[in-house]
């Protein structure tokens, strides 16, 4: 099932950009969780919340802020549920311009 975004029409151009980032972390959080490089994972997670919550995707953002947690506190076994979560999450975003 889709997760549906209402996204203001004036950020139309740059949102497919930030989207195709948000594809690629993907792979990135599960080598760095591979790694155990907690501090890329930490970075990840700070980057998403802070520009998931710029262009108004609310819940990918409390999902960078649960990953950078996590990431803080080598929390393995939330990590490897977030990164899921996040993919999950990423994979089912529909967005709708308004």
């Amino acid at each position: 099932m889709a997760i549906v975004y209402e996204i203001d029409k004036e950020l139309e151009e740059i949102v497919p950009a930030f989207m195709n980032s948000r594809k690629k972390d993907i792979e990135s959080l599960k080598n760095f969780f591979a790694e155990k490089n907690y501090e890329e994972i930490r970075s990840i997670g700070h980057k998403v919340k802070g520009t998931a919550g710029s262009y108004e995707f609310m819940e990918l953002s409390e999902i960078g802020g649960r990953l950078e947690k996590a990431a803080s506190d080598h929390d393995d076994g939330a990590l490897d549920k977030l990164i899921v979560e996040y993919e999950d999450h990423v994979n089912k975003i529909d967005i709708k311009y308004v």
